[in-house]
């Protein structure tokens, strides 16, 4: 005779598979919905980073950081931000390391570098934007970094540099340390008013000094 607690637990397993292969139906008309809406090119772009996305989770199993090069604070790297909603960073882009990174750590923390399009000027970038110009090794076009969207990332999402013998690009120091301030005014509050009463300070004297050397030449 069937023992009766076997026969409900198999019961109970058979109906939570049909609860979940119907959920799943579900979410895959949901999404088939949403692709519809997007229009072709859009929604192109999302499956495709579907794809990629698939890809990450297969791979991540047997990721191993540790066979990537080390990535240290100033690297420059290209990297696929995804398909994000909004205004969020997506797609790929060049980066920025903003720490000194284990070769063992699975994540690294950056900062998303844009690129100004022909005919583009800084004028059009906004007060938290830093604009940088043109870096060797890049795509040759001006660049400007986004501080206010510093993150963290998975390295399965870095394209290059990968190798330790692939080139490295470097952010300049003078970029390093305005980034650095922006972070801090964005994101700490104690330092905030502290740094904007400082730039106003530095401003002050800059003028005060212009103002001897036109006063010297004057009166020569």
């Amino acid at each position: 005779m069937p023992d009766r607690a076997g026969c409900c637990a198999v019961c109970l397993a058979g109906g939570a598979e049909g609860e979940w292969l119907e959920f799943s139906e579900q979410r895959l008309a949901d999404l088939q919905q949403t692709l519809e809406n997007m229009g072709l090119k859009r929604g192109q772009i999302f499956i495709e980073w579907m794809k990629t996305q698939n890809q990450y989770l297969q791979w991540e199993t047997g990721f191993e950081p540790s066979k990537l090069r080390k990535y240290n604070r100033s690297d420059i790297i290209y990297v696929n931000f995804g398909f994000n909603p909004g205004s969020e960073i997506g797609g790929l882009h060049y980066a920025v390391v903003m720490d000194d990174n284990e070769k063992s750590n699975p994540v690294v923390n950056v900062i998303p570098l844009g690129s100004l399009e022909l005919g583009q000027t800084k004028d059009i970038l906004h007060k938290h934007e830093i604009y940088i110009g043109v870096i060797s090794g890049m795509n040759g076009k001006e660049a400007f970094a986004i501080p206010n969207q510093f993150q963290p990332i998975s390295k399965l999402r870095i394209y290059r540099p990968r190798k330790g013998s692939d080139l490295v690009v470097k952010l300049p120091a003078q970029f390093m340390d305005m980034i650095d301030e922006k972070i801090i005014g964005l994101f700490t509050r104690k330092f905030s008013k502290a740094i904007t009463q400082l730039e106003a300070a530095k401003n002050t004297a800059a003028a005060g000094r212009e103002n001897i050397v036109q006063s010297s030449e004057q009166s020569i």
